[in-house]
This record gives C-alpha cells, structure tokens and sequence, in this order.
C-alpha cells in the first residue's frame, strides 16, 4: 500500500498538474500519443512496467541507485521482449530505447517540462527527499 506521502512525490515530478491524471490504460493503450515516462525503481515491478512501455513504443527514463541495477533491467528486458513479441504487445520499439540515471537528481533536465508519466514503484527515505528537492527548484 502506497502512503500519501509516496504518491504525493511522484505526481509533483509533473510539472503540467493535468498530466497527473493520465490513466496507466491510456499510457499503455494502442495508438496512443507515445510519452515519456520516468520509472523510479528496477525491482521486478519497475523492470516490468519499463517492459512493458519500451514495448508500447514510449520514451522511458529509469533511475535507481541499487548496484547492479542497470544490468539487472538489460537481462530482464532481453529475456521478456521475445515474449512481448510472441503475444503482439510490441509497437515500432526496441528493447534498449531507454536511458538510465543511477540517482533520479540526475534527469533533472528531463524533468523540466518533458515527463507525462512517473511511475514510482520503490520508496526510501533518501530517495523521497531527492524527489522532494527536485520538486522545490
């Protein structure tokens, strides 16, 4: 269960307010406007969602700080992305179109204006107070 506090962080990351009632469905519909989206976290769920909007085509911005995290979301989308395929989820996309920041500080100039979608799947103190910065310049 998210705390307000976790939700709250991730839907000031939008710098357009209306943005943050952007619907998961309608971000990962079929032809739908593609959207840049910064996943925050690579655990099994953020290795899945970045999957999952790679396939879908979106722009995809990851960050976590976890060593060995980078190379945990390559080997996890090159072995999910023949599936993708088989079921027909993928849409004019590669498996390595994303770009991938150790510390979420790091894509502040992503943050400017370019992001539609957060999708925070992880939280910790520290990164909520790196958001928290963030979202104060």
């Amino acid at each position: 269960m998210q705390s307000r506090t976790h939700v709250g962080i991730a839907r000031t990351l939008l710098p357009d307010q209306s943005k943050r009632h952007l619907h998961v469905q309608t971000i990962i519909a079929t032809n739908t406007r593609k959207k840049t989206i910064l996943v925050v976290g690579t655990g099994v769920m953020g290795r899945s969602w970045t999957t999952l909007f790679l396939a879908k085509g979106h722009k995809v911005i990851v960050s976590d700080p976890a060593p060995g995290a980078r190379e945990k979301l390559d080997k996890f989308i090159q072995s999910e992305w023949p599936r993708m395929q088989r079921v027909g989820i993928v849409e004019n996309a590669g498996p390595q179109a994303y770009e991938f920041v150790e510390d979420v500080s790091q894509a502040e100039s992503v943050l400017k204006g370019e992001i539609d979608w957060v999708q925070e799947v992880s939280f910790n103190i520290q990164r909520a107070d790196q958001l928290q910065a963030l979202r104060q310049r």
